[in-house]
């Protein structure tokens, strides 16, 4: 798996994770645990709206730690009109399958990548 490239405009830590801020992208790690929730759901929409303001962005989770999500938050994420995209990141055939039930919530732009790097392109043909 490629590493995260290290142009950031900005890198977040909390609780819930390491994320890295770019012009028009963000990098997400969350941390081993982590339960996605409407509430934590709503702490990652205000990191975002704190670093891109209106700007159009993708957002792309690293997924290295395991980490629940709760599929209905979905919608809620579907209610930001500048996130143009959720791209997954992940080798592992578990979170393969766990992506195509978070899809089905989802109406918008999202796959899945073995690689960052094939991310990262697919987020910037999103933007452009």
């Amino acid at each position: 798996m490629s590493s995260i490239p290290q142009d950031f405009i900005n890198v977040e830590r909390s609780d819930l994770g390491t994320f890295y801020f770019y012009s028009n992208m963000v990098i997400g790690i969350l941390e081993e645990g982590t339960i996605l929730d409407l509430d934590t759901t709503s702490k990652l929409i205000a990191l975002s709206e704190r670093n891109f303001g209106l700007r159009d962005f993708v957002y792309i989770s690293l997924r290295l730690h395991s980490y629940s999500v709760d599929p209905t938050i979905y919608p809620y994420l579907t209610e930001m009109k500048n996130l143009k995209g959720i791209a997954i990141v992940s080798e592992k055939a578990s979170y393969r399958k766990n992506f195509e039930v978070e899809k089905q919530f989802y109406a918008h732009n999202m796959r899945i990548f073995n690689d960052l790097d094939e991310a990262i392109l697919w987020s910037r043909n999103l933007i452009e």
